[in-house]
């Protein structure tokens, strides 16, 4: 009886230990207990569903932009082969066609913009502004668009700025949508934007003509804040003085937080983190030292998500201070990752798909190390988004993620969707 009774303690002891490294572990790295833990994430987040949504024969690239928010259509932007005359000039431009293809399964490609709008010299070449994006319900699209300006008789493409535009989706009407300028400035133009439940929010830079080298100059940056249909545009926030902290990166990406009342953005002089209070236009530096080298990739609530190097995801709880990191690809790294319902999707490499939350419990979507949908590893990965990217991966309810097959000697990588759920 005795020895059964130490016996009994020590397995007891044992648990104890294990468990307390484990959470110990989930509060600084993640660690081998519960690398492959899938517990604490339930049934909702397997893969029900793998399904192709393009078929692609037209030996065009095929560039990733988003899906909607309520996850029934996708955008892209493919290549094109047209060629169109700048008004009555001698100038062509060649710009890129819009695409949108809906998530049953379909595999019916729709053009919703040829990229030229002839009649006010409007071009869509999809990096200027980010990545395009659908609206929650997908009936609009928005992107960011060259407008051809004829300035003293010169059509030079350094002196035509960057603008917006929107494409009702049920006839593929297009509607420009001009910046309003800043005071003492010629131009604004588009860096980036958010598309919010009911507002667009748009970081933008100022310039002024150079009327002798028909040239621009860079003077500063802001905030500029409009409708969904481009009306009622305001700045929310100005910074002239480019030696400013608070100046911020016009190339970068921004993330909105309405429940907040915050915009995320990274410094372009400090090269820290600073969020705008978008109420009183005031800005405010994260100075945490842990939060350099490491990129914002989405937010949840006062929980800030960053990618690090070496494939190491980090939460950054602002109102606690705290820096922890959460998961960790064995092998590559997390290219790019999502957030939705308090759960980060990510891409390990080599076609393994995982979400972990934020205490660090992982749950495997695809993956070949531990034999979880080991037939559909390698055939998938993240397309890459256009810089600064505005778009999303996944789908508002998480239960959609966008893929695409690798294009590693593909010359037509066709689009697939991945349904969690049981």
């Amino acid at each position: 009886m005795h020895k059964k009774f130490i016996l009994f303690l020590t397995l007891v002891v044992i648990i104890m230990f294990f468990s307390g490294c484990t959470t110990q572990n989930n509060s600084n790295n993640f660690n081998l207990f519960n690398n492959d833990d899938q517990s604490p994430i339930g049934d909702e987040w397997d893969l029900s569903a793998v399904v192709q949504l393009s078929d692609f024969t037209n030996n065009l690239d095929h560039k990733y932009s988003s899906i909607s928010g309520n996850g029934q259509k996708i955008i892209y932007i493919q290549d094109s082969t047209e060629t169109y005359p700048l008004g009555t000039t001698d100038f062509t431009v060649s710009p890129l066609t819009l695409w949108i293809t809906d998530t049953a399964g379909s595999k019916i490609q729709t053009q919703i913009f040829d990229g030229w709008d002839e009649d006010d010299f409007y071009a869509f070449y999809g990096s200027m502004g980010g990545a395009p994006v659908l609206n929650y319900d997908a009936t609009y699209a928005h992107i960011g668009v060259l407008k051809y300006i004829n300035t003293g008789g010169y059509w030079l493409p350094n002196t035509n700025p960057t603008y917006m535009a929107r494409i009702r989706l049920s006839d593929n009407s297009f509607y420009p949508i001009d910046l309003i300028t800043y005071s003492g400035y010629d131009q604004t133009w588009l860096g980036c934007f958010r598309v919010m439940t009911n507002k667009i929010y748009c970081l933008v830079w100022f310039e002024n003509l150079n009327d002798i080298e028909r040239d621009v100059i860079r003077q500063g940056a802001g905030f500029l804040r409009m409708e969904l249909d481009g009306s009622n545009q305001e700045f929310i926030y100005t910074q002239t003085d480019k030696t400013a902290d608070d100046y911020p990166i016009v190339g970068a990406s921004i993330f909105v937080d309405e429940s907040l009342n915050r915009i995320y953005y990274l410094s372009y002089n400090s090269g820290n983190y600073h969020y705008l209070d978008i109420s009183t236009g005031l800005t405010t530096e994260l100075t945490n030292e842990d939060l350099n080298n490491n990129w914002v990739k989405g937010f949840s609530g006062y929980n800030l998500i960053l990618d690090g190097a070496g494939g190491y995801i980090h939460v950054y709880n602002m109102g606690l201070d705290e820096f922890t990191t959460v998961g960790e690809g064995k092998i590559g790294s997390p290219v790019q990752n999502s957030v939705a319902a308090n759960k980060i999707f990510y891409d390990r490499g080599g076609g393994n798909f995982c979400i972990v939350d934020f205490d660090g419990n992982k749950k495997h979507i695809i993956d070949s190390h531990t034999n979880v949908n080991e037939e559909y590893a390698g055939l998938y990965e993240w397309d890459t988004q256009y810089m600064p990217t505005n778009g999303n991966p996944v789908s508002y309810d998480s239960k959609k993620i966008l893929v695409k097959e690798f294009s590693e000697d593909n010359d037509n990588p066709n689009y697939y969707l991945l349904k969690l759920g049981t």
